[in-house]
């Protein structure tokens, strides 16, 4: 049987399988598995202004079913980016997301004015789980009113051309509030969620395990809860009143999990790739879910 998979986020898809930002780079790493074609988007690590060299390491602790990590954004900065990263995915004919993160609203500018003249970009993914400087250090993501603005200011200097996904934090009381409002600021779409905040103490020194003391916790333990917690449980009600898409990412390494983010609502799946790659196509993954429907 024939099946289309194309999907639609304001530009057209050929499937519903993204990668979920930070966890594949800007894609070289998997092109020696499969051609980065197949997948309906390559969306990449977070790119900021300037070069960041990331957090103190150790930067990963296993932790039961899932892991933490502390990579803090280590990047190039977005000008060698676009003069090395984005080149090489367009001659190789990928669907590229390109995800941005900053300190400051004019950050966020910045690099949406750097980005709206590359040809090619299929959309842009503001990852605004990030320390807002000029506010006490509080996260965007975590605020209606500074997620808002970050996400009216990429709005504003990328036009509206291009579809621009808020990637939010699950780190707060009620999601579907920051998920309003970056909505009527712009956004086309809500990726949800970034990783949850936790520690890990290694008992022998009886200090964080990580350099950085937190990190991002991702992994099989999250995903029973997330779908009916207490930040999501709005979302329902926020899709009623407006055209928001969702693309849910729970580290999806099978077609079972894929299907079970459709049945809570979600529209496109981030196919969380492990470091060793599980031998199953993308093609799969999609013929999974229709099969489920």
């Amino acid at each position: 049987m024939n099946f289309n998979f194309q999907t639609k986020l304001g530009a057209n898809f050929n499937n519903p399988i993204f990668t979920a930002s930070g966890c594949a780079g800007s894609g070289k790493e998997l092109s020696q598995f499969f051609d980065l074609r197949e997948l309906g988007a390559i969306v990449t690590k977070s790119i900021m202004v300037k070069p960041r060299s990331g957090r103190a390491t150790p930067r990963m602790a296993e932790t039961p079913s899932g892991m933490l990590n502390s990579i803090g954004l280590q990047g190039p900065g977005i000008d060698l980016f676009l003069e090395h990263d984005i080149p090489w995915l367009l001659e190789r004919g990928a669907s590229v997301v390109v995800s941005i993160a900053g300190e400051t609203v004019e950050d966020y500018a910045v690099l949406a004015r750097k980005l709206r003249a590359v040809g090619g970009l299929k959309a842009l993914e503001v990852n605004i789980s990030c320390p807002n400087v000029e506010n006490r250090g509080l996260v965007f993501a975590c605020d209606p009113d500074s997620a808002s603005s970050v996400i009216n200011s990429v709005r504003m200097m990328i036009g509206g051309d291009i579809p621009i996904i808020a990637k939010l934090s699950p780190d707060v009381t009620n999601i579907a509030q920051i998920a309003t409002s970056v909505v009527n600021a712009g956004a086309d779409a809500v990726a949800l969620i970034n990783t949850l905040l936790g520690m890990v103490i290694n008992l022998e020194t009886m200090k964080p395990h990580l350099g950085g003391k937190t990190g991002g916790l991702s992994g099989p333990a999250i995903r029973p809860g997330f779908p009916q917690s207490r930040s999501c449980s709005g979302l329902p009600e926020l899709q009623k009143f407006t055209p928001v898409r969702q693309r849910r990412f729970l580290q999806c390494c099978t077609q079972e999990r894929h299907f079970l983010l459709v049945l809570v609502g979600a529209q496109h799946a981030a196919h969380q790739l492990k470091t060793q790659i599980d031998k199953i196509s993308v093609g799969d993954i999609s013929l999974a879910v229709i099969a489920n429907l």
